[in-house]
């Protein structure tokens, strides 16, 4: 599979806490709102904008998702899966892709 492209109108959803999506992000234009809930009440994270990455550790290591991002203006994202990236970094020695994980 390849990247995908895809537009996010203002107020939906990248992921959700919790999910078990494994897809990576970047930010193409627009912002996010990176956020975890406590109760009815959002905690703020960060807010980030084009050529951010967002995603990478449920890609990495297939864990729940640790928070929530949501457009906060029309953004437009690539998004990598697992698969795809599993297939680009194919070759790549054990013992970096063992500090990417860690890093």
């Amino acid at each position: 599979m390849r990247p995908v492209n895809r537009t996010y109108k203002a107020g939906s959803y990248l992921f959700r806490e919790n999910d078990f999506s494994r897809e990576l992000y970047i930010l193409q234009a627009g912002k996010v709102k990176v956020f975890r809930s406590v109760g009815s009440k959002e905690i703020e994270l960060a807010v980030i904008a084009k050529g951010s990455v967002l995603g990478e550790m449920a890609l990495i290591d297939g864990k729940a998702r640790s928070a929530s991002a949501r457009a906060v203006e029309e953004t437009k994202a690539m998004i990598i899966d697992a698969e795809t990236f599993s297939a680009r970094t194919k070759g790549i020695p054990p013992w970096f892709m063992a500090i990417i994980k860690m890093v």
